[in-house]
């Protein structure tokens, strides 16, 4: 089969970023929902992400329709000084989830 001949088939996925190397100060809901923005819609934000029960890794979930693993560094600035934040699409399914709809709600 030739390449050219091949359908593309777009379609909808549920997934959680990983994010790694946020620092407390940049630690917070606005920030999260950037990052998740910068693939797709987010959907909400872990639990432990929003009580900061753990600052190594924060999780957003989003709904994207590229099927291209996530594995990317992003740039985030506060007061002068660049943070390296790595962000990574986890493919584990079990998560508690602060929904959009539980917070305005």
């Amino acid at each position: 089969m030739e390449l050219e001949k091949v359908m593309k088939v777009d379609g909808e996925r549920l997934i959680w970023l990983y994010c790694y190397g946020i620092p407390p100060n940049l630690w917070n809901s606005k920030n999260f929902h950037k990052i998740g923005e910068m693939w797709g819609e987010v959907v909400g934000i872990h639990d432990e992400t929003l009580s900061m029960a753990s600052l190594k890794c924060g999780k957003v979930e989003i709904i994207i329709t590229q099927m291209e693993f996530i594995n990317n560094v992003v740039i985030m600035e506060s007061r002068g000084i660049l943070y390296s934040i790595r962000v990574v699409e986890c493919i584990e399914q079990s998560h508690r989830l602060h929904s959009e709809e539980d917070a305005n709600g």
